[in-house]
């Protein structure tokens, strides 16, 4: 990753973030979703994750309770969850 190659660019990313919202929309999605987020999210806080799961009619939470944002980097199943959840749903897909 490392450090946006022009300020700008973090900018419109930043904006994006505060004034996009396409929460009424997780209703219409009609595919598994899996869900991952951190119990001490302080960047979109710990609500989100419950919330968008509530919308959302074939959905898989789990929460990292002590973790943050970044609970894909510190946690070490994050791999195994997302591998487990692909190959449950193709499984459940052909049944």
């Amino acid at each position: 990753m490392g450090k946006p190659e022009d300020f700008s660019r973090f900018l419109i990313q930043a904006e994006s973030c505060l004034t996009h919202n396409a929460y009424e929309e997780l209703s219409g999605i009609n595919c598994p979703v899996l869900i991952l987020g951190g119990g001490d999210d302080k960047i979109v806080g710990t609500d989100a994750a419950p919330e968008m799961a509530e919308k959302i009619k074939q959905c898989k939470m789990i929460i990292y309770e002590g973790l943050g944002h970044g609970a894909y980097e510190e946690t070490e199943d994050f791999n195994r969850q997302v591998m487990d959840f692909l190959n449950e749903t193709a499984l459940e897909e052909n049944v």
